[in-house]
């Protein structure tokens, strides 16, 4: 016969008492990182390393309370391990849920509110490999270069300035060699100046940009390649000296004709400029289209032999060259009919 002084206890209660222990004391859960929000160390707590991944934390405690452990325990367990507005949301979600407060419920909503974004590693890695994209513009590759400086700045704000060099970097070396040459060492150092200057330089030389079709086909022979973002109607240029403009492509917006510019148009030098006289001469009145016509023949249109004097100190006319022998208009010396010994003394 048993001893009736002593009882029997069951696995079951057994089982119980012993996650009761584990439950109250959180001490045997050893080498557990705390959950801040996505930081690794809180202001309010330096003292405590802080895991900045909440995927990889709920990880950490499912994988340290495998047995012998309850929705309830787990819960109070996280609670334990949480440091300020990580602590404040895991609160409000245990009174939101109330009796639907189990684990699984629990970690979902944490996911939620604390989404898992890239690693430090994983962001770098873009960061030194980032290039422009097909249909991307400067100012669209500038902004995710710096969305990556301020993601790298945060997780690591001790090296702020080694973040800034390197997307400056990335930035400057998409610019084709016109571009380059052409941006100073303040500039360079200066996100903000650079990216202005970028545009400025885009659009003062639009024939320097490449193609997206361009761009496609260096990705394909090249791992990583550096152009600058254009739109679909960019051209390929040389990408010299800025000086050489001659090696640039130029349209006349006179003919609409490339190969020159307007000053130097055939078509405005013989026909421009003498339709703009024409229409303007119909809106004059009959006396000033008169008085202008006297002015024509007598002296020319001014815009024509502009700084042109003969030899006895009188203005060319265009429409009537002028004698130098004997000075009158309407023939030349070469077939005067005054004998040069017979010139009309005018003295």
């Amino acid at each position: 016969m048993s001893n009736p002084s002593t009882s029997s206890v069951s696995n079951q209660q057994l089982s119980d008492l012993i996650t009761n222990k584990l439950r109250n004391d959180y001490s045997k859960i050893t080498s557990l990182l705390h959950y801040c929000g996505g930081t690794a160390r809180h202001p309010d707590h330096p003292n405590f390393a802080c895991e900045t991944s909440a995927k990889e934390w709920i990880k950490d405690i499912d994988a340290k309370t495998k047995s012998n452990w309850t929705d309830e325990g787990r819960i109070e367990l996280a609670e334990q391990y949480l440091l300020g507005q990580a602590k404040t949301e895991f609160r409000i979600i245990i009174d939101e849920l109330k009796t639907n407060a189990t684990w699984d419920n629990v970690k979902a909503q944490m996911l939620e509110i604390f989404p898992e974004g890239p690693n430090f590693d994983t962001i770098m890695r873009n960061l030194g490999e980032a290039t422009r994209e097909i249909g991307e513009t400067l100012r669209g590759y500038y902004i995710r270069l710096h969305d990556m400086y301020n993601e790298l700045t945060k997780k690591q704000a001790a090296h702020s300035q080694v973040f800034k060099n390197m997307y400056l970097l990335r930035f400057y070396s998409a610019l084709p060699p016109l571009f380059q040459n052409n941006i100073t060492s303040d500039e360079r150092a200066d996100g903000t100046k650079l990216l202005r200057k970028a545009i400025k330089l885009a659009a003062t030389y639009p024939a320097s940009k490449l193609r997206d079709e361009d761009v496609s086909k260096e990705k394909a022979t090249t791992e990583r390649v550096h152009v600058v973002a254009t739109p679909p109607q960019g051209a390929m240029a040389n990408q010299a000296s800025p000086n050489k403009h001659w090696k640039e492509s130029r349209t006349c917006f006179v003919c609409k004709k490339p190969g020159h510019i307007a000053r130097n148009c055939y078509k405005k030098q013989n026909n421009w400029n003498w339709q703009s006289r024409q229409e303007w001469q119909a809106q004059q009145t009959p006396q000033a289209q008169l008085a202008q016509r006297r002015y024509d023949r007598d002296w020319g249109w001014p815009t024509q032999n502009t700084g042109r004097w003969n030899s006895q100190g009188n203005r060319y006319q265009s429409n009537r060259p002028q004698c130098g022998n004997c000075g009158k208009w309407g023939h030349e010396t070469r077939v005067c009919y005054v004998a040069p010994d017979k010139k009309k003394n005018t003295n």
